[in-house]
């Protein structure tokens, strides 16, 4: 699949190869075993999607995350953590800094393809194939967990169509006015703190309402809320 490039960077090699098995039929796939490692990749290549562990050897992943946002040609690259370390506060610094959001180790295939699928599906590069492909995975998984597949055939296709739809969508979930902004901010993938900066509050505001939109609409994190959307 052109257009679409992302980097996986794993040392633990069963699992950074379930993984590249998981995305090049569908994409430019390529892998690196340490931040250095990485660094060295995106050299020749610079991707849509950085997949990158926390805990490596060499370079780990928050050292390689911070030399990727003092580059200017590498700070707006999305980076998705895995990690197997449950730590809230690293969490949120992380995601504080641009990060845009966590996997915990054990994830499971659809979880990591929605997430995935949450971060590339606005991006104006990523073709529509790639989104089809995405959310036909995640129809198969719905229709095995829910009994039915999402209301829509491509993604957003209903509620996210247009503005005005949008806001009809997040008020029948009692989303305020200020929700309403931070919730189209999320739809364009903007960080805790770019959405702060558009709208000239605190980077713990913006937190704070965005808790309170998942818990409006009974998720638990953006990706939930993602296929929420995309199912009404």
């Amino acid at each position: 699949m052109q257009g679409v490039k992302i980097l996986c960077v794993e040392d633990n090699l069963s699992l950074l190869e379930n993984i590249q098995n998981m995305f090049k039929p569908y994409c430019t796939f390529f892998a690196a075993c340490n931040g250095k490692d990485a660094l060295e990749k995106i050299k020749e290549e610079i991707p849509d999607l950085i997949i990158s562990d926390m805990v490596m050897p060499v370079m780990d992943g928050k050292a390689f995350f911070e030399i990727c946002r003092r580059d200017e040609k590498l700070k707006t690259i999305p980076f998705l953590f895995l990690t197997g370390v449950q730590d809230s506060k690293l969490r949120r610094v992380s995601i504080k800094e641009g990060a845009v959001d966590y996997i915990f180790k054990p994830f499971s295939q659809t979880e990591l393809l929605l997430k995935v699928y949450s971060i590339l599906s606005l991006k104006v590069n990523v073709k529509k194939d790639f989104a089809r492909t995405i959310t036909d995975f995640i129809n198969r998984s719905a229709e095995s967990f829910y009994g039915s597949k999402l209301n829509s055939d491509l993604p957003f296709a209903s509620a996210a169509d247009s503005k005005e739809n949008r806001i009809c969508a997040y008020k029948k979930f009692g989303l305020s006015s200020r929700e309403i902004e931070i919730a189209d901010l999320l739809l364009k993938n903007q960080t805790n703190k770019q959405i702060a900066k558009e709208l000239f509050i605190a980077t713990s505001t913006v937190a704070t309402h965005i808790q309170h939109i998942y818990e409006k609409f009974g998720v638990k994190s953006r990706s939930e809320w993602i296929l929420a959307v995309m199912s009404l």
